[in-house]
């Protein structure tokens, strides 16, 4: 699409997505998909990322002021796109919710940076321990603050994600509705199990798909902790196991364990 920056007059052309799909997701909420982190446009001079379709003329003041700056400038070396596009929801004075959806985007965006990760993780952890919502905001304070107890766990700070678990847990605090509640308390139960077992793993098998967890069940690099194969044994992932099939480069296809472990070391083999 074309595209006219609203600081600076810059005419572009981006990449915008028509479509995607989604298959499940990791505890920490990263979908399972081809595309999983959304791209945002981004005015090529500037900066200026167009995380919403228009801005007020207060916004472009702000704007203006913030992308021409420094800070903002050197950003685009060191941060993700959606970072920076937390960062100027805050300058913005955008809501937290909106605020908090860029900055758990951005965690999922430099899973391949170990050291900024860890960074974002703890700012989303403060950002959203520190939100005190009205009412109409409870459901969307308990999803984040889960997510903020899976990042503690994480990153290896368990009694910390325990006593926040606790206190997000509480009757006060769960989702109203009902179908929610249930799946908030099936998140809690699990999330729990793993803290018990102080997993830090990404992507543990008891809280990913079963057509993920399989791999980690049956080829784990590191030894299943009580919780994870716990869910390895479970009717569910087993019965994915068995009707797996793969076809490895050159070879017949197989099917359940085998099919699995071939599975596994081609894909390993491509990173």
């Amino acid at each position: 699409m074309e595209f006219e920056c609203p600081v600076g007059g810059e005419k572009f052309t981006a990449d915008v997505v028509v479509s995607n799909i989604t298959f499940g997701q990791r505890p920490d909420g990263k979908p399972y998909s081809p595309l999983p982190v959304p791209p945002i446009v981004e005015c090529p001079d500037n900066g200026l990322l167009l995380f919403e379709d228009e801005f007020s003329e207060e916004d472009l003041t702000i704007l203006t002021a913030v992308v021409q700056s420094e800070e903002y400038q050197s950003m685009r070396t060191t941060e993700t796109p959606h970072f920076r596009a937390f960062w100027l929801k805050g300058r913005l004075g955008r809501d937290r919710i909106s605020q908090l959806g860029s900055l758990l985007q951005a965690t999922w965006e430099t899973d391949e940076n170990y050291d900024r990760k860890v960074r974002y993780q703890a700012r989303f952890v403060a950002e959203a321990s520190g939100w005190q919502p009205g009412q109409e905001h409870r459901a969307a304070w308990f999803w984040y603050n889960m997510r903020a107890v899976n990042a503690l766990r994480e990153l290896g700070y368990f009694d910390k994600a325990a006593a926040h678990l606790s206190h997000v847990t509480l009757p006060e605090n769960f989702p109203v509705d009902g179908e929610e509640a249930r799946y908030g308390k099936l998140y809690a139960d699990r999330i729990g199990a793993l803290l018990k077992d102080r997993n830090p793993l990404v992507e543990p098998a008891n809280l990913v798909p079963p057509d993920v967890a399989i791999f980690r069940c049956v080829v784990p690099q590191v030894p299943l902790t009580p919780a994870e194969s716990h869910a390895c044994s479970q009717a569910e992932i087993q019965t994915t196991i068995d009707e797996y099939e793969f076809k490895p480069k050159g070879s017949k296809k197989l099917r359940g364990e085998s099919a699995v472990r071939a599975a596994a070391e081609e894909f390993r083999g491509k990173r």
